[in-house]
């Protein structure tokens, strides 16, 4: 019989042994937890980083620098390094280093002697490699679309040989940045500890920080472009106000007349410029322009020649006159694709004579009434052309004077083509014939109603299905109403 003192000891090492594992397993959970415990902290420390980095609106590098640090620390890598995606030039740039990283590409030997010599020498050059889409591992990464780990790096031949062995990489880990289908590049990094190889585990939580990097990039460049909005819609909110400043603000009141202008820019601001001054106790100078160029272009020649225009209109009795000398000064100053028409009219009413210069603009429109008391509708022809366009010697030579009476009950309209060439659904322009039999329409009206009533109906003109906003319409539309009473 087995004496009691051997079943004992049996019995004793069996408990041993088994307090001996449920100890080592309890050490391996403490280590579980522990490092748990570790990669929580750096997930919420990385968090908290972005979301300060984003909304501090720091350069966009501070992100690459914090997502490739906290992979290296979470993952226990020994150096990593970001390369930002330019969808421009379809090339992958380093743009944040950390560790002993080596070169991805494979270098001459003499390269390879400045490396195992100078590391500062092996981090510029990284700065400087760039990948193309495809190309080496981080290029394949971002052509893909897929991270990638290669657990035995040794045996890949599309990872360099070092001489060093302190840059000989034993496991590598690449994952692609990327929010709904945007790249904004790939983050690698490189564990040179023998015997440590990235795992599933780590590949997964390296994908959920190249998550939560690649939406605060996205949300980065997107309050950076808010930004850039609000600064360009409070220029133009400022450049509305002083293009405002350059227009009338009230027109010069006569018993022997009524006047009324309307204005309304497509953008913000417009290339439409018009002016009524009084010149005398009898006269008065009405000019109308467009510019070529719209949007913020437009407006600034536009506030040039108005400042030309104001000066000339004092210095000059003729409207020819006024364009060559508003023509001389603007010649040099404008671009080659920019040009201006412009109607001037100096009205005397003393005399009731209409005196008009035209460059290249829309034809005026003149009513009167004939035998029959009806009103009859003239288009007013005179020679010239667009201001800026030609020089001096050919400018002066074309433009020419036109006279037309102003009795009593005669109507004259300026306007631009803002309101003419307006296009319906079917296509057809709004034309200056059509506007024509509106003002014989309208005639008996006030002018400010026949402005209103034109305009009104240019919108119903244009119908519901165009492109443009219901309220607005494709072209700045400008419209100036004198009637001699």
């Amino acid at each position: 019989m087995v004496s009691l003192e051997i079943v004992l000891l049996a019995l004793l090492l069996v408990a041993v042994f088994f307090i001996f594992r449920l100890v080592k397993k309890n050490f391996k959970l403490e280590a579980h937890l522990r490092m748990f415990e570790r990669e929580k902290k750096i997930v919420l420390g990385f968090s908290h980083d972005i979301a300060e980095v984003v909304a501090v609106g720091e350069d966009r590098s501070r992100l690459f620098d914090l997502s490739l640090h906290a992979m290296i620390h979470c993952m226990c890598a020994s150096s990593g390094c970001a390369f930002s995606y330019d969808d421009n030039t379809k090339k992958l740039t380093a743009i944040a280093i950390e560790g002993l990283f080596p070169p991805l590409k494979h270098i001459d030997e003499k390269k390879q002697q400045k490396i195992s010599s100078r590391t500062k020498f092996m981090q510029q050059l990284m700065r400087h490699e760039e990948f193309d889409l495809g190309e080496g591992i981080p290029g394949e990464v971002a052509l893909s679309r897929r991270g990638e780990v290669i657990t035995l790096a040794m045996t890949d031949k599309r990872i360099p040989k070092h001489k060093d062995p302190q840059l000989e990489i034993q496991s590598l880990m690449a994952v692609p940045l990327i929010l709904d289908k945007k790249l904004f590049g790939v983050i690698v990094i490189s564990s040179q500890f023998v015997g440590h190889h990235f795992s599933k585990g780590d590949f997964q939580l390296a994908e959920t920080f190249a998550e939560q990097t690649a939406l605060a990039l996205h949300n980065m460049d997107n309050l950076k472009i808010q930004v850039e909005k609000n600064r360009i819609d409070m220029d133009l909110h400022m450049a509305s106000g002083i293009q405002g400043l350059l227009l009338p603000s009230k027109l010069p009141d006569d018993y022997r007349y009524e006047i009324n202008a309307f204005y309304k820019p497509a953008q913000r601001i417009g290339g439409d410029l018009y002016n009524v001054v009084r010149l005398d106790q009898n006269r008065i100078g009405i000019a109308i322009a467009d510019v070529s160029g719209k949007g913020i272009s437009g407006s600034l020649i536009m506030a040039i020649c108005q400042t030309h225009l104001k000066h000339f209109m004092s210095k000059y009795d003729s409207p020819s006159q006024v364009l060559c000398a508003i023509n001389r000064e603007l010649f040099e100053e404008m671009r080659n694709d920019m040009f201006i028409t412009m109607v001037y009219a100096i009205v005397d009413l003393e005399k009731e004579r209409i005196t008009i210069a035209r460059a290249g603009h829309e034809l005026p429109l003149y009513v009167f009434r004939g035998e029959n008391a009806l009103p009859n509708i003239e288009k007013v022809s005179s020679e010239g052309m667009a201001l800026g366009m030609v020089p001096c010697d050919i400018f002066d030579v074309v433009i020419k004077d036109k006279e037309i009476p102003f009795t009593s009950g005669d109507m004259f309209m300026l306007y631009t083509d803002g309101v003419t060439e307006t296009v319906n659904e079917d296509g057809q322009e709004f034309t200056n014939m059509r506007l024509g039999e509106y003002l014989q329409k309208f005639y008996e009206k006030s002018v400010e109603e026949i402005n209103r009533l034109v305009i009104e109906s240019v919108f119903e003109f244009r119908g519901k299905t165009s492109d443009v906003k219901k309220d607005t319409l494709a072209d700045d539309a400008t419209l100036i109403t004198l009637k001699r009473l």
